[in-house]
């Protein structure tokens, strides 16, 4: 799902002078990924796409499904990053 939305992210920041941010949903099996915050800043790199142009967004059931500490420190760093 990262990939694909940062595919779709760049083209569409690529034909527009305005800069919004476009939502990544992650699943629960996705935050829990040990390599997650890896494959969000290599995805963004391969594109040349700002992590600041993107959205992480979780549902409830995901949120509650990945509530470990590896899960919080992967949104604390994507956050670091730059992406909300």
């Amino acid at each position: 799902m990262i990939e694909r939305a940062t595919v779709e992210a760049a083209t569409w920041l690529g034909r527009t002078v305005h800069r919004p941010r476009v939502g990544i949903n992650l699943s629960a099996r996705e935050l829990r990924h040990e390599r997650l915050v890896e494959r969000f800043a290599g995805a963004c790199a391969g594109w040349g796409l700002p992590p600041t142009a993107l959205c992480v967004e979780l549902t409830e059931p995901a949120f509650v499904a990945a509530n470990d500490y590896g899960a919080y420190k992967s949104l604390a760093a994507l956050r670091e990053m730059g992406s909300r």
